[in-house]
């Protein structure tokens, strides 16, 4: 019969290995009415759907991120204390180095101990002052700082067999301040701009041998490729690539 384009992964996925080979989990929430990791551990449909990828063969985790999650500086939504929201501006601030050890070591015992061993961080975004996007998840506004303290980080994970994963490839200074993930977010950087200014904290890590992986963004860099967004262009990513970088690129959400 005629070709059927599939409407999800999942049916995707079954047309491909057959429906008999391929599990599909949505009954566990992260947030549950505010209830987040602590809850979650104990949850049953936790416990069921760790034991189930216990035996799977490839594991797809498909996460729905809320869009005011990229808000410039809007958290209002979110069922986070205070200090949780501002928890990364607070260790930039303090410029500690046993604080972000600290910070990363809370996160390798805590993924750990919910059956993780990978991570979607270090961010490695600079914050810029004439695009604001995301400040509460950004260590610094220069490119020395965010690569120095990304650098502790990625060690405590490196050191602890947990894999990490810089992001958001391949930032960009002149962007305009739109959600990615809802629609086309355009950029006007050129390939100059990202190696001079937001690729340098990837050379960094890539050089110290700290960078596995990177997660790429939906931005559409139109001086380097007007096409395709950097998500899935090949024009962009070979930017990292011919620098050296042979880790594993994964796709932002």
């Amino acid at each position: 019969g005629p070709f059927v384009k599939p409407n999800t992964i999942f049916e995707a996925l079954c047309a491909e290995y057959g429906s008999q080979n391929v599990m599909l989990d949505t009954t566990l929430q992260y947030d549950n009415n505010g209830e987040y990791y602590e809850e979650i551990l104990h949850d049953p449909a936790f416990r069921t759907l760790t034991a189930s990828a216990a035996t799977a063969d490839v594991i797809i985790a498909c996460i729905g991120e809320n869009t005011y999650c990229e808000t410039p500086g809007n958290l209002v939504d979110m069922h986070l204390s205070q200090n949780q929201k501002d928890l990364v501006k607070a260790l930039a601030a303090t410029g500690k180095r046993e604080y972000y050890e600290a910070y990363a070591k809370g996160i390798v015992r805590d993924g750990k101990k919910a059956g993780f061993n990978a991570t979607w961080g270090p961010v490695i975004d600079i914050l810029y002052d004439k695009l604001p996007i995301s400040p509460h998840r950004k260590f610094g506004d220069s490119a020395q700082k965010v690569s120095e303290t990304a650098e502790i980080i990625a060690q405590i994970f490196k050191d602890n067999g947990y894999l990490s994963c810089g992001k958001h490839f391949p930032g960009g200074s002149k962007a305009f301040a739109l959600d990615s993930h809802m629609t086309d977010c355009p950029s006007l950087d050129t390939k100059e701009d990202l190696l001079n200014n937001s690729l340098v904290p990837y050379k960094y890590l890539m050089e110290k041998g700290l960078l596995p992986c990177i997660m790429t963004s939906h931005t559409v860099i139109s001086k380097v490729d007007p096409e395709y967004p950097a998500s899935l262009s090949k024009k962009c990513i070979d930017i990292l690539r011919n620098k050296g970088f042979d880790g594993v690129c994964f796709t932002d959400s």
